[in-house]
């Protein structure tokens, strides 16, 4: 992987925008497995299964675009 592939922006705004755009699977191939591994990781953790079984948890949320629907509850 080459850093530009998922790169977070260049600014507080561009991060914000960008792992919107990845919750709401609209990111790249690179970001999403990016994100898919940190949130697998505390998926794993919070309900007891291995890594692997929580980050394809992840990539289920992310890619049907619930990842964000996540996020905003957390935000109100």
């Amino acid at each position: 992987l080459k850093t530009k592939a998922f790169g977070g922006g260049d600014s507080v705004e561009d991060a914000a925008i960008i792992l919107q755009n990845i919750l709401s699977g609209k990111g790249t191939i690179a970001q999403s497995h990016v994100v898919a591994a940190n949130a697998g990781v505390a998926i794993s953790v919070a309900k007891n299964v291995k890594v692997k079984e929580g980050v394809e948890e992840a990539l289920e949320l992310i890619n049907s675009g619930a990842g964000i629907e996540i996020l905003n509850k957390l935000l109100k």
